[in-house]
C-alpha cells in the first residue's frame, strides 16, 4: 500500500513505520462534513485508507446508521489482520454483510458490504 496516514505513521496491519516524506493534509469526519454542507447520506462509500479503517468508521457512525447508505466498499485482509477482522465485526454490528471479494492481492481484497435484508 501507499502507507499514507493521518496523524500517526501506522500502516496496514497496525504496524508503525518511518515515513520517507510528510505532506500536510486536511481531514474531517464524514458525519461532520455531511452535516456542515447540508448533504444527504450517500448511497455508496469507498474506504481505502491503509490501516485507518476503524477511525474512518468511527467518524461516520451516523452515516452507517442511516438506511439510505446501501453499500460500503472497504479494502481489507481479514484472513491475516486482526484490525481488519475488527472492521468486519463492526460492519456486521451495524447491519452490513459482505461476501468474499471477487479479487484478492496478497490476501487483501475489496469487500463490498451491503445491508442485510430485513
Amino acid at each position: 500500500g501507499s502507507q499514507s496516514t493521518v496523524d500517526d505513521a501506522i500502516g496496514e496491519g497496525g504496524r508503525r513505520f518511518d515515513p520517507v516524506f510528510v505532506q500536510g493534509t486536511v481531514s474531517d469526519r464524514l458525519d461532520a462534513v455531511l452535516a456542515a454542507l447540508s448533504l444527504g447520506t450517500p448511497r455508496f462509500v469507498k474506504i481505502d485508507v491503509d490501516g485507518a479503517e476503524a477511525r474512518v468508521l468511527a467518524g461516520m457512525a451516523a452515516t452507517l446508521g442511516d438506511t439510505a447508505l446501501e453499500q460500503v466498499l472497504i479494502e481489507l485482509a481479514p484472513e491475516v489482520d486482526e484490525a481488519d477482522r475488527a472492521v468486519v465485526r463492526e460492519m456486521q454490528s451495524v447491519g452490513f454483510v459482505a461476501p468474499p471479494p471477487a479479487w484478492e492481492h496478497r490476501k487483501r481484497g475489496n469487500y463490498i458490504f451491503s445491508r442485510e435484508s430485513e
